[in-house]
């Protein structure tokens, strides 16, 4: 796997799917179109994507945890489908979710892991997807991590 994106910046895959367009803003919000697609732009270019081995890519996303460290995504191709997780113990360690927890502290966390459709396993915040419902399942596992990297 050479990356999501081979050839190609984010911003024309983007274009290339049809999310900006090439036929252009219309006439009477053209300042407030350019600006809009200025800041998409700077935001998609906060996505860096590399590869981390024969198998596994690494999502650096433009989002930070709270020790300012950038929240970066590992994907490995199992078969047909991607397997997305975090930096083992990265957000959670032994100490903020194992056996000695409070019994509500873990409800909170199973409530999040349920409503983003995500996993904690080994240390690990994990999902899987298909190639269909990948961004999907990326933005879950980001929007999962920055939650419960507040939470901890």
């Amino acid at each position: 796997m050479t990356g999501f994106y081979p050839g190609i910046s984010n911003l024309q895959y983007c274009q290339k799917k049809g999310k900006f367009g090439n036929e252009g803003p219309p006439a009477n919000s053209e300042g407030n179109a350019l600006i809009i697609e200025d800041e998409i732009r700077s935001f998609l270019d906060g996505f860096t994507i590399e590869v981390f081995d024969d198998t596994t890519d690494l999502v650096t996303t433009p989002f930070f945890d709270k020790d300012g460290h950038p929240i970066r995504i590992f994907v490995r191709l199992r078969g047909s489908q991607y397997y997305l997780f975090n930096e083992k113990d990265r957000i959670f360690n032994r100490e903020k979710i194992g056996r000695w927890v409070r019994h509500d502290v873990k409800e909170n966390l199973k409530t999040v892991l349920r409503r983003f459709d995500v996993y904690h396993i080994n240390g690990e915040i994990s999902t899987e997807a298909t190639r269909e419902n990948f961004p999907s399942r990326l933005r879950n596992l980001i929007q999962a991590l920055i939650l419960l990297d507040t939470m901890f």
